[in-house]
């Protein structure tokens, strides 16, 4: 597999930042140009998923990586964070 990433995040807030970014990027315009209205919420197509399932994706990442990767993502402004309604929680 192929990884891409946007320099001027990895610049600021880390590779792994950057690569995290790119593939929630990647599922989350996935969901939309499927149309999933199941992760369509407050007009934004969502990414729902665990840390240890973004690992398996990123296997060169641990999981704490990713659980840094995504919280610098979220601090600077890059990413929402939410948790998913009660009735589905998967």
């Amino acid at each position: 597999m192929i990884h891409a990433f946007d320099t001027d995040i990895a610049e600021r807030h880390g590779v792994a930042a950057a690569i995290v970014h790119q593939e929630i990027l990647r599922w989350c315009q996935f969901n939309e140009r499927a149309e999933n209205k199941q992760v369509f919420v407050d007009g934004h197509y969502w990414m729902y998923t665990s840390h240890s399932r973004i690992q398996k994706h990123i296997s060169y990442f641990s999981e704490r990586t990713i659980r840094r990767a995504l919280e610098t993502l979220v601090e600077s402004g890059l990413m929402a964070k939410r948790n998913r309604a009660v009735e589905n929680p998967n």
